[in-house]
């Protein structure tokens, strides 16, 4: 009961500062930004013959974060920046202090909840992409098994980005699906080329 109280006025201070459309399109942004970054390792790793698995998982793991905090950080100070030349601006045209109001409370909401899926969504995204590493450790799955299900759940992953992409903007899901699949391709190939360059 405390908790739906909670989310319910979470959700009424988002709709004030019109919040939840930021939300969504930093979770889909910053996904995809973890998603590439973790294909990239992951396959670098695989190019270099890397047959161990915390080999693997260290360096995917440790970017998952990097890019976590850095999503989290800079999102927080832009929203921040954002939010105050807002307020500077509002209370210029109705001559009056928006301090302790609740649109001033609302935005300062918002600014935690959009830096917090800013942060977390490309280290979930891109830590996803890591389990069948994980599970070489715990199952009786080969490496080679585990890159190929790693390729897999990116592709997947990014496919379904595309998709949420197009029922944002009101397109083709599919198509959007496919574009986003195509960065996945062209990050491979440059890491690719990258790699049998040395």
């Amino acid at each position: 009961m405390r908790s739906a109280k909670l989310f319910k006025k979470l959700n009424e201070s988002m709709e004030i500062a019109g919040g939840w459309e930021i939300s969504r399109r930093y979770a889909v942004m910053n996904g995809f930004d973890g998603i590439l970054t973790v294909l990239g390792i992951v396959l670098s790793t695989y190019l270099l013959g890397v047959d161990t698995p915390r080999h693997v998982i260290g360096p995917g793991f440790a970017a998952s974060i990097a890019i976590g905090v850095s999503g989290f950080w800079i999102a927080f100070l832009t929203e921040e920046a954002e939010q105050s030349r807002e307020k500077v601006h509002m209370e210029s045209q109705i001559f009056t202090s928006l301090d302790d109001t609740i649109v001033s409370k609302s935005a300062k909401v918002a600014a935690y909840v959009n830096s917090i899926i800013d942060g977390a969504s490309p280290f979930i995204l891109g830590s996803i992409s890591l389990i069948p590493f994980a599970m070489v450790m715990v199952a009786d799955i080969s490496m080679e098994m585990a890159y190929t299900i790693s390729f897999v759940i990116s592709g997947i992953m990014l496919f379904v980005l595309g998709i949420l992409l197009g029922k944002i903007s009101k397109k083709n899901g599919y198509i959007m699906g496919m574009k986003t699949v195509m960065a996945g391709i062209i990050v491979s190939l440059l890491v690719f080329l990258l790699e049998s360059g040395d």
